[in-house]
């Protein structure tokens, strides 16, 4: 993928290194690995994986890292075109790397730990045709972990994206049809759903 190159890949790794060693180099937070669905408002719905850590930084506030993969957000281009969605290429790969805050609303359950939390996010961002450029956006989350915080407790939540990016140089053999620079709207809810080891 040519996204997959320079200082990106840099970040990445770095960005993929915090999440994954995160637990073992912190003393107080939580890790969590689970399966997560994004329904965007002008590409496919889309199931990936996901992975983040939140540091505790009191007693109400984390710090997290979050990393989620979603490929194939659209498979049938034609079909995005024709039922009023944006004709993005084929192969629309979107890697969220966020970072932000989390509010716990009872760490001290014994059963349950509801939280608040937002921040930022650099969406890496890939299509098999045409150009399309990394964007800056927000996300928000509400979730909780389920368990008594020995071992490995349930983890959910929901949330919402803000992201927008532009395809440039769109290639579909379409010519006179599709605009070769077309504004793609992926704002939208998420769901994720998992495990969380807590340290």
């Amino acid at each position: 993928m040519k996204f997959m190159k320079g200082p990106l890949l840099k970040c990445l790794l770095a960005a993929l290194t915090v999440v994954l060693l995160a637990p073992a180099s912190a003393s107080a937070g939580a890790f969590a690995v689970y399966g997560t669905w994004w329904d965007t408002d002008e590409a496919d719905d889309v199931a990936g994986v996901g992975a983040n850590y939140a540091w505790n930084l009191g007693e109400v506030v984390d710090l997290e890292a979050r990393l989620a993969w979603y490929e194939e957000l659209t498979e049938e281009p034609i079909d995005d075109f024709f039922s009023g969605n944006s004709p993005i290429a084929t192969g629309l790969t979107v890697i969220p790397v966020e970072v932000g805050l989390r509010f716990n609303f009872a760490r001290d359950s014994e059963f349950w730990n509801p939280w608040a939390g937002g921040g930022l996010a650099y969406y890496v961002l890939d299509t098999d045709s045409g150009n399309i450029d990394d964007e800056v956006g927000f996300y928000g989350t509400f979730g909780s972990t389920f368990g008594d915080g020995q071992g490995i407790d349930f983890y959910t939540e929901i949330g919402y994206r803000f992201a927008e990016a532009t395809v440039e140089d769109l290639d579909l053999d379409f010519d006179g049809l599709l605009d070769e620079t077309v504004d793609v709207n992926l704002n939208g809810p998420s769901v994720n759903a998992g495990v969380v080891w807590k340290f």
